[in-house]
């Protein structure tokens, strides 16, 4: 992927627009500053809304995202699939959780020391604070 420094990978899609997170683009500039790292934006949806990211979106075959995911310090995600790949591969994780519970579709083993998981209290993932995935994010940096 050309990256020889760490890098961040969010994965902002869902197949279900009830699981995606409006505040990414927001979070992708937040993470540049405040960790002097690159943020990727892998997924599917080709767009203009992550700027100065690194965006392979529309550019990786399916057997390339987990090579992506396990070169990663961290993957920011909703409840989907690269949620469960870096969590297999032991690669931190944070899993935003809207309308599906966490304990039952979050990352398995239930307990660990790379994955956060946040759940919107209304099961509206549009709910979740970007304060608090910050702050999630500070917590597994630093581990």
């Amino acid at each position: 992927y050309g990256l020889n420094e760490k890098f961040i990978v969010l994965f902002p899609e869902s197949r279900r627009s009830e699981k995606t997170w409006p505040h990414f683009q927001v979070l992708a500039k937040r993470l540049m500053t405040r960790f002097g790292c690159v943020v990727c934006v892998s997924g599917q949806i080709q767009d203009d809304q992550f700027g100065n990211c690194v965006d392979l979106r529309g550019k990786l075959s399916l057997d390339e995202i987990p090579t992506l995911i396990k070169s990663a310090c961290i993957v920011i995600c909703n409840d989907s699939a690269p949620l469960h790949i870096a969590s297999a591969l032991g690669v931190k994780v944070l899993g935003l959780f809207g309308p599906t519970n966490p304990k039952s579709y979050g990352p398995y083993p239930q307990s660990g020391n790379d994955f956060e998981l946040i759940q919107s209290k209304t099961a509206r993932i549009e709910d979740l604070e970007l304060s608090e995935a910050l702050g999630k994010i500070d917590h597994l940096m630093s581990r």
